[in-house]
């Protein structure tokens, strides 16, 4: 039994140092060996178990200092190692960076936040497609507005202070075909806007540089992917993201007499 403690003592201790006797898994494994450890104590080696034998167990046991010593050095590490998952689990970065996002999104007002991974130390990356900063704020009672389309979208830093996303695009689209008012999106008819580059499967951001005569609303799409836009009267870029591949972006408006003149459009990410 000392034999296989020093063995794998020392195997394991040479690759995470005495670390490993907090770590709660080690102790967990040790809980087994003790139990061992504590029966093959209690009795002379080759002695059977008789009927009876429990009731006067205080008198048969064959190594009670060793027994305590053991209970006693498992109920301790059993101790420190809980202390530690609390402490681990009550005082994280999650917490400082998620008071930091909702101290900025009251003091900032109704925003909208582009959604993008935390850091690792805040929301493990093992959460896949749940590794979103909108997953880590969902408790808030603000409830925060995500990924809808903003003319100043935000981002929460790593830091968990909102910033203003700054765009970078991947690609643009061409030359427009109209040199005042580049692609012309009138009633019913749909206004297709290629780009020069064909972007993955990913999470990226739409940039729509536009002109509108008045305030009115027309759907962005791409590919199966519809999204009701409201375009402001006047000069204005619009953001809005999209998780998927790019090849182009169609514009259809539904409002006549409604004056809409798309310059330019970018794809890329913040």
């Amino acid at each position: 039994m000392l034999v296989v403690f020093l063995l794998a003592g020392s195997g394991r201790s040479q690759l995470f140092g005495l670390e490993i006797g907090r770590d709660v898994r080690f102790v967990a494994d040790a809980s087994v060996v003790a139990a061992v450890a504590i029966a093959m104590a209690m009795f002379p080696p080759g002695a059977t178990a008789r009927p009876g034998t429990g009731r006067n167990l205080g008198r048969t046991l064959e190594h009670p200092r060793v027994i305590a010593l053991i209970l006693l050095v498992l109920l301790a590490n059993c101790g420190a190692t809980s202390l530690k998952i609390v402490q681990a689990w009550s005082d994280t970065s999650a917490e400082l960076y998620v008071r930091t996002a909702q101290v900025d999104i009251q003091r900032l007002g109704d925003i909208v936040i582009f959604d993008r991974p935390p850091p690792n130390d805040v929301l493990s990356p093992w959460f896949l497609e749940d590794h979103l900063v909108s997953r880590v704020l969902a408790p808030l009672p603000e409830r925060p507005r995500f990924d809808q389309p903003s003319e100043s979208p935000y981002v929460v830093a790593d830091n968990g202070h909102l910033v203003l996303a700054q765009f970078r695009p991947a690609t643009n689209s061409p030359p427009a075909p109209e040199q005042e008012c580049g692609w012309r999106v009138e009633a019913g008819t749909p206004s297709l806007i290629p780009l020069e580059s064909e972007l993955f499967n990913f999470r990226w951001v739409l940039r729509l540089t536009y002109f509108a005569g008045s305030t009115m609303q027309a759907e962005v799409v791409i590919g199966d992917h519809r999204t009701s836009v409201t375009f402001e009267a006047g000069a204005h870029d619009v953001y809005l993201p999209y998780v998927g591949a790019v090849q182009s972006v169609v514009i259809v408006s539904r409002q006549p007499l409604a004056t809409l003149c798309i310059t330019q459009v970018s794809v890329g990410q913040i």
